[in-house]
């Protein structure tokens, strides 16, 4: 049994990461940026109005006031995405719209609110700077800036600024092709109603559930029993993909077959046993140079848990992405905690910042590592030192924060 410093480590020698596609801006969603995205324009591309008004000479407007109005005749319009064919002359103004051009010679934009109709005329009351209301050329970007750096993970606002600059298909990491197995003649399908010693399969959804907020295409999930020619035939299909991920039958026990038939198959086994607690009998291997196989314990807890300290950092390293692990934060423990195993734990934990912007950590009822229903309510697990036994209240303690999961920070 190795420590999980250790295993970390080991885990991360075999790290890799897939080569990249360019893809349909609209399916880049969660992928990371192979390459550097370069504006070929400036933005905005003109001298937009930010404002529904009038486009007009600020010096014709100097010596406006309340009681003696400046009139200006309206001698055009500027809807978006027009040019006018000429600007304002002395006296005059043009009607603008948001976004439009501002035409030549205009050199402010007064909003419609500040103004008032007059016939064909305008009346204006107050003095405008130059510039007022104008979104000058190239204010927000510049043409041949970098605006999303190599290793940007693409979210909606990254996916805008893409599509404004003209990259329509970016370079980004290849997403894992990822399949998972679940092992043991007790586990019945999630619409079947289970009989004596069966339990229906809730880690073959959480872990697919898991995977696919990583990032991953789950391509192939399977069922197999405890039996080793059907393991083994089952083996054959999973290992086909960028990672394999099975549940159950790691352990020592007389049907904890999946070690042994991994060593079969080919499966070079990095490590099997690490000191956490849940989740101990954690397989960890390769198969050939770019395959990358995890077996992982049947309690659902130690396999939710495992999957997120090493499968997940393996999808994010596949994927390019340079943050591996998930944010680990440090907070005070609102009640003692107490851990005897001499396994570093990582429990159900709801973490919130207080009125002082302090971390505190609160354990939750938990009746171990086949109590899913613990997680319901954890947005992060606790992370408690092999080396100590009790924790008092009030207590630093790091917790690691669960993705997709909000908190009130």
């Amino acid at each position: 049994m190795i420590s999980f410093s250790e295993a970390q480590e080991r885990l991360r020698k075999e790290l890799l990461t897939l080569a990249p596609v360019r893809l349909p801006l609209d399916r880049c969603l969660g992928r990371v940026l192979a390459e550097a995205a370069v504006s070929d324009l400036d933005m905005p591309p003109f001298d937009g109005s930010a404002m529904d008004g009038f486009a007009v000479r600020s010096a014709d407007l100097a010596g406006a006031t309340a009681d003696a109005p400046v009139r200006l005749r309206v001698v055009g319009e500027v809807p978006a995405g027009t040019v006018a064919d000429r600007g304002p002359a002395a006296g005059e103004c043009l009607r603008i719209f948001t976004g439009a051009p501002v035409p030549a010679g205009a050199d402010t934009v007064v909003m419609v609110e500040a103004t008032e109709a007059a016939g064909e005329e305008i009346l204006f009351r107050v003095p405008a700077r130059p510039g007022q209301h104008i979104r000058p050329r190239g204010q927000d970007i510049a043409a041949g800036q970098t605006v999303v750096e190599a290793g940007t993970v693409v979210t909606p606002a990254v996916a805008g600024v893409l599509a404004t600059v003209g990259v329509a298909e970016p370079l980004v990491y290849r997403a894992p092709r990822v399949a998972i197995i679940a092992t043991g003649d007790e586990i019945v399908p999630v619409d079947q109603v289970p009989g004596p010693g069966q339990i229906r399969n809730s880690n073959a959804v959480a872990l697919g559930a898991q995977a696919r907020l990583a990032g991953c295409e789950v391509a192939f999930t399977a069922t197999v029993g405890d039996d080793e020619d059907a393991l083994r035939d089952t083996l054959a299909r999973g290992l086909g993909h960028d990672i394999l991920i099975l549940s159950g039958g790691v352990s020592v026990g007389k049907y904890d077959l999946v070690k042994a038939a991994l060593r079969d198959a080919g499966v070079v086994v990095i490590f099997d046993k690490v000191r956490i607690k849940p989740g101990k009998p954690v397989v960890f291997g390769l198969h050939g140079r770019h395959r990358r196989i995890f077996g992982l314990p049947g309690n659902p807890v130690s396999a939710f848990v495992t999957f997120e300290l090493f499968v997940r950092p393996m999808i994010r390293a596949m994927q390019g992405d340079p943050a591996l692990d998930n944010r680990v934060v440090k907070g005070r423990l609102a009640a003692p905690a107490v851990n005897r195993s001499g396994r570093r734990t990582f429990a159900p934990a709801q973490v919130r910042r207080d009125g002082n912007g302090t971390w505190q950590v609160e354990l939750l009822e938990y009746h171990g590592s086949g109590d899913l229903r613990a997680l319901v309510d954890a947005n992060a697990l606790a992370i408690l030192p092999e080396v100590l036994s009790e924790l008092p209240a009030g207590s630093l303690c790091e917790a690691m924060l669960l993705p997709g999961i909000a908190t009130n920070e």
